[in-house]
């Protein structure tokens, strides 16, 4: 109810009922003043001091919220207990007014219509007729034990028989076609209450089944007005977006100036972020009523990781795809190649050569033996590895070659751990991981060499949770573009001067056989990280969880 309105029907019908008794004061007093001097007038300033008594008492207890107590088998029915208790005493209050003032023949009769029309905020449309009957019935009881001399005739008006009679009729007339209006309206009062209930009911649950769904669907709703003010958000929308929604900010402050503005056309956005980009999915409906459009709604998934698995497949489908050519390849070069170095020997050894042509044999030989090498590593690179698995401390293995890095001749670069303090079990194979590990160091290494001797830094960091332990090189070094991410892993794709790009195109195959994952993520404020992620050992896993 609005403010200022009764809080419910007991206490709007003591307020009723004082305003009701002020009336009738107002109307005695208009035309008999305060005389006292008949007993008529004596009688109904009686009645009326027992009525504003009674009515007083219970619209304090109506203003406090008292409750009489009643047995548990009546508490159902408590409002038309109290309710009609009142009522009718009412009726037996009002009867004397009019016995004091009139009988049939006083103003104060037509009182009896509020009554009649009260009672159908408390009884059923039966109740009503009910009590518009007993009202006529006592008025018709007074009358005759007047008449009967039961009573004293204390009207100063006296009337007839007849006369009585007639207002007893025109009176219970009046009653019952009061009585019947009432009902009828209360009647169809309770059935559209009932039926508003139901329709509540319906869009309450309705209200909670949408609720429901926009709090189980996985990706972000975002709803706005025409001007892109957002009035609603489930929660997944501000799980993408990694932060609180408010009602009303706009909607290019949260996904930025290039939202689509046609409907239903989809699009990627890039949102830029500390750690990298990251890639959302967006698409723009309208929101219509009546066919007016009234807004907008904005669905969209986070792609991010949708897109580097892609990238991880297609990178991993190119590699084995170059690891099958260069198979047969580097067989191919090795045979001549070692042809090669073994007729430049011998005609070093039988051959006079002048200083020169020595020179030339001796870069011959070089050369021959690096792209050896280099064959040699791409058939480790191109072969299936094998993995000797066994129980070991990850913790232990990184510190091993961290502490070879950093005393390896020209290093210059700080090396930095947050490993934690407890051991982190892995099942893998330790020389392959103790590869991986270097590889990664070197490949920091050459990306901070541009620096100031003594600046460069790697910083490892370890995170061991139920999904496998993440184990993160962040360095500040030059860098990665969005293009060299995408093609990073692969074999002999390098950005750094003298490097073969093997490096990270054999750590991605170790850690690939191992089950587990590598990324590149751009860092915050330069730099890049190298990401991998292992699969912890059953007991680690189990312990990781708890």
């Amino acid at each position: 109810m609005p403010d200022g309105a009764p809080r419910n029907w007991r206490l709007w019908i003591s307020q009723s009922r004082l305003v009701l008794i002020g009336l009738i004061i107002a109307g005695q007093l208009a035309s008999k003043g305060r005389s006292l001097e008949s007993a008529g007038d004596r009688l109904f300033w009686d009645a009326i001091v027992v009525w504003l008594l009674w009515a007083g008492l219970e619209w304090l207890a109506a203003r406090s919220h008292w409750r009489m107590p009643l047995p548990v088998s009546l508490e159902p029915l408590r409002h038309r207990y109290i309710e009609g208790g009142g009522l009718l005493c009412d009726a037996a209050l009002l009867t004397g007014v009019v016995y004091a003032t009139g009988g049939p023949n006083s103003l104060n009769v037509g009182w009896y219509a509020l009554l009649v029309i009260a009672s159908a905020l408390v009884f059923s449309r039966r109740g009503v007729f009910y009590l518009a009957g007993g009202l006529l019935a006592a008025l018709a009881l007074v009358v005759a034990l007047v008449f009967t001399h039961q009573l004293p005739p204390i009207w100063q008006e006296p009337i007839s028989a007849r006369v009585a009679l007639l207002a007893l009729v025109l009176e219970g007339l009046a009653l019952l076609a009061t009585a019947y209006l009432t009902g009828l309206m209360s009647a169809r009062l309770r059935e559209t209450g009932a039926a508003l209930r139901q329709q509540s009911a319906i869009l309450a649950t309705l209200r909670a089944l949408n609720s429901n769904i926009m709090r189980s669907i996985t990706g972000g709703v975002i709803s706005t007005d025409l001007d892109g003010r957002v009035y609603f958000a489930n929660p997944a929308a501000e799980q993408i977006l990694r932060h609180p929604i408010t009602a009303g900010c706009d909607i290019r402050e949260l996904l930025g100036p290039d939202i689509p503005s046609m409907p239903g056309l989809r699009q990627e956005l890039t949102l830029p972020e500390a750690g990298g980009n990251r890639l959302l999915g967006l698409k723009m409906d309208t929101l219509r009523e009546g066919g007016t459009t009234i807004g907008h709604v904005y669905s969209f998934q986070d792609l991010t990781v949708l897109r580097r698995q892609e990238l991880e497949a297609r990178a991993r489908e190119r590699m084995q795809a170059l690891g099958r050519m260069a198979a047969g390849l580097a067989h191919e070069i090795r045979n001549p190649l070692a042809s090669l170095s073994g007729a430049v020997q011998l005609l070093a050894r039988f051959a006079p050569l002048d200083e020169e042509e020595r020179q030339l044999a001796g870069i011959v030989l070089r050369e021959s033996e690096r792209l050896n090498r280099i064959v040699t590593e791409f058939l480790h690179f191109a072969r299936e590895p094998e993995i000797r698995r066994c129980r070991l401390d990850l913790r232990q293995s990184l510190t091993e070659v961290l502490q070879l890095a950093a005393h390896r001749p020209g290093m210059s670069m700080r090396i930095e751990t947050e490993l934690g303090p407890q051991p982190i079990w892995v099942d893998a194979d330790e020389d392959r991981l103790r590869q991986v590990f270097w590889n990664l160091c070197d490949n920091a290494a050459k990306a901070v060499s541009g620096l100031p001797s003594g600046q460069g830094r790697l910083r490892i960091e370890a995170q061991p949770s139920a999904a496998g332990v993440r184990l993160e090189f962040r360095d500040n070094g030059c860098g990665l573009r969005p293009e060299q991410m995408e093609r990073i892993f692969e074999p002999f794709h390098s950005e750094f001067s003298g490097g073969v790009g093997l490096g990270l195109a054999t750590a991605y195959v170790m850690i690939e056989a191992h089950g587990g994952k590598i990324w590149a993520e751009a860092a915050p404020g330069g730099g890049a990280a190298l990401v991998l992620q292992l699969p912890l050992a059953p007991a680690a896993a189990g312990t990781a969880e708890a």
